[in-house]
């Protein structure tokens, strides 16, 4: 008698009551960083969202040795578009016993995303201007401002590996006038276990300088999650054209702050 009852019981019952799934605890999204790499990713920074991206990069040329220490600022305005804000830092040039230093320049800029859901966008637009405010006495740039629109893909590639791809050109300015700049990078990023991502990326411009030959290196790296909204990268860049520095190493600290981009679902895989 008792199991038809029941059984009668259930049937009666609104089905909101005779299906109660689980509820999964809240778990944060990783964040997505644009550094180290030179090419940028899809991803946009969520609505209310501001994410710092600060680092420092040595050089050398021979014996010309440089430091940079650029951040960046990324601001989510809405699920498509984000703005940036970011500078070049203090910079540094010494060669032959002579030392300059002085403020890099400075960006401004925003990224749409055009493509792709939120979670994996896979084609963005990032149109951004460079504030020349670097010294040309000094020889820490051409105290001119620049104008650039640079095109960036990307997807999945499966078994933990993910690709990115740039396509940018730009209008650059210096004392003798404005030419055209062109930037193609490709990079391949592996998921290598649940808080690192290692990856290789080959970078190349047309030409920074006037009457430069172009510039062209591989960079290589690790980003390492401390937390979901804190990363740190390290890295290094070897230079493959004449006009290159010989190489570089870069490290870098990324965080977010503002609404914690918890989910109450499975945790996505990033790749």
């Amino acid at each position: 008698m008792l199991v038809p009852i029941v059984m009668l019981i259930l049937a009666a019952a609104p089905a909101e009551l005779q299906e109660q799934p689980a509820v999964s605890a809240s778990v944060s999204e990783p964040i997505d960083a644009d550094r180290p790499h030179v090419g940028t990713g899809t991803h946009v920074v969520p609505p209310g969202e501001v994410q710092f991206e600060l680092g420092g990069q040595w050089q050398r040329s021979g014996d010309l040795h440089t430091f940079a220490s650029p951040a960046l600022m990324r601001i989510g305005i809405s699920q498509r578009l984000e703005a940036r804000v970011a500078s070049d830092g203090l910079l540094m040039r010494e060669a032959r016993g002579t030392t300059a230093r002085g403020i890099g320049n400075a960006q401004l800029g925003v990224k749409v995303r055009l493509l792709g859901s939120v979670e994996e966008p896979f084609f963005s637009v990032m149109p951004a201007v460079n504030l020349g405010l670097a010294s040309r006495d000094k020889g820490l740039g051409s105290g001119e401002s620049d104008a650039t629109i640079t095109l960036l893909a990307g997807h999945a590639l499966g078994y933990g590996f993910h690709g990115e791809a740039n396509y940018g050109i730009g209008s650059i300015g210096d004392p003798a006038g404005r030419f055209a700049q062109h930037l193609v990078t490709g990079a391949i990023v592996h998921q290598s276990t649940s808080r690192l991502q290692s990856y290789v990326e080959a970078a190349w411009w047309s030409r920074q300088e006037r009457d430069r030959a172009a510039v062209s290196f591989v960079d290589y790296g690790v980003i390492f999650s401390l937390m979901p909204r804190v990363l740190i990268d390290a890295g290094a860049f070897t230079g493959v054209t004449a006009a290159t520095p010989d190489y570089g190493l870069f490290t870098g600290l990324s965080f977010a702050v503002g609404p914690d981009r918890a989910r109450s679902a499975a945790r996505r895989l990033r790749f």
